[in-house]
């Protein structure tokens, strides 16, 4: 069965690209995710403690990554947060 593998693509991109990754992911390596990040002209990595499914499962590595993805998000966009 082929793998996909998107580091392979990703010098052609753009557009900024955020990778997020957990520290002991065996379904997806972190080196497999830096090289995604490397590989894009514009490609940002964020590593978490923790395992693939950790994201769902721990409140904290979730909350800590949707901070930084909303952050990119802004940063990218040139949006500012609504203030409630």
């Amino acid at each position: 069965m082929m793998r996909y593998r998107p580091a392979l693509d990703a010098a052609r991109l753009q557009a900024p690209l955020l990778v997020c990754a957990a520290e002991q992911d065996r379904e997806t390596p972190v080196h497999s995710a830096r090289a995604l990040a490397q590989a894009a002209c514009r490609g940002t990595l964020r590593v978490y403690p923790g395992t693939h499914f950790d994201f769902y499962t721990d409140p904290a590595i979730r909350d800590r990554a949707l901070a930084d993805q909303l952050d990119f998000l802004y940063q990218h966009l040139q949006a500012s947060p609504k203030v409630a």
